[in-house]
């Protein structure tokens, strides 16, 4: 092996696998990114509802969710969490509900992403 994938190797066993996580990862924070502005563009366009504060706390949550290195998963599974809350709290239509279900799609992405590259890493590993 060239002495310059000696780094990239070490996490996951070969560099195949460490470049399958982080193409796992580039995938699934598009699919985060998408899920966030979509979300926006709805919460801009609705009408009518109140806007709950516990569905803006679950969908800024989420935001910050994908952005914080090693607090990912954490801040991402309490969004999705109080992004439940929310939701369930939540009328039928309206920007709450909007908000909540935002929270809950993009944390529920960033947590399946961060399982898939731990699953992908260990993998390498074992395999290695």
């Amino acid at each position: 092996m060239p002495p310059y994938l000696d780094v990239v190797a070490a996490p996951g066993g070969s560099p195949g696998f460490v470049f399958a996580a982080t193409g796992v990862a580039f995938l699934f924070t598009l699919g985060w990114l998408v899920v966030q502005i979509g979300s926006a563009v709805r919460f801009a366009k609705a009408e009518s509802g109140e806007v709950d504060r516990l569905a803006l706390v679950a969908w800024g949550l989420s935001f910050a969710g994908g952005f914080t290195g090693p607090c990912v998963i954490l801040l991402s599974l309490i969004a999705l969490v109080v992004g439940v809350v929310a939701l369930r709290r939540a009328p039928e239509a309206g920007r709450a509900r909007i908000a909540a279900q935002g929270a809950v799609v993009a944390s529920a992405v960033i947590v399946v992403m961060a399982v898939l590259m731990a699953a992908i890493l260990l993998l390498g590993t074992a395999l290695g």
